[in-house]
């Protein structure tokens, strides 16, 4: 994780000590359960950690008091999002049963109290939110239209992360208004290349 310091300075040093050991659990269950791909576990920091982190640059993330996270596999983006915001609630959710024992030991272990995993449906999932992550699940207008139902009335809305170009992520989507960071762009082309996270927010 230390050369990617330099790109995000106002992350603090304690985070970047979090991060590194959810990255050695992660691979520590990953030899035992497929959490991330084989041929993409060499470089989990570079192609899983790191699109995650320059949320905490982007005006569009007013730390929400509750997050869900659908489908969170390995727990991306929700527990790198939350040792970046500890005073910010998580609720990570997923359908597969040995990916959420893994990530509920993976959290117990680090101590995140700011955590909730549940093996659970979305469609059966009935709390709201102040705003929901998802990344590369589905098509992105299909994501928003499944989990904007959950978003309570004054949200900070969808995040999403995925990769491609934003035109034909875009192309469609009866999205109006669709916010874009491109973590490209922010990394100088060196990593997360056509990599984005896009937020839809208010009436949607």
């Amino acid at each position: 994780m230390e050369r990617f310091k330099q790109y995000l300075p106002s992350i603090p040093a304690s985070c970047w000590i979090q991060l590194k050991v959810y990255c050695q659990l992660l691979r520590e269950w990953n030899a035992k359960i497929n959490l991330v791909a084989r041929t993409d576990i060499d470089y989990l920091e570079e192609k899983h950690i790191l699109p995650i982190l320059p949320i905490v640059t982007w005006d569009l993330w007013n730390n929400p008091s509750t997050v869900l996270d659908v489908g969170t596999g390995g727990g991306i983006p929700g527990i790198p999002l939350a040792i970046l915001f500890p005073g910010t609630q998580f609720t990570l959710i997923d359908s597969i049963r040995k990916k959420v024992n893994a990530v509920q030991d993976i959290v117990r272990r680090m101590n995140l109290n700011n955590v909730q995993i549940c093996r659970t449906r979305l469609e059966v999932w009935h709390q709201t939110y102040d705003a929901i992550v998802g990344r590369a699940i589905t098509a992105f207008d299909k994501f928003v239209q499944c989990t904007r139902t959950h978003l309570k009335k004054n949200n900070q809305g969808i995040f999403y992360w995925t990769g491609g170009s934003l035109t034909a992520l875009l192309s469609t989507s009866p999205l109006k208004k669709t916010g874009c960071f491109d973590l490209e762009n922010f990394f100088s082309a060196h990593y997360c290349v056509q990599k984005k996270i896009l937020n839809v927010h208010g009436r949607f």
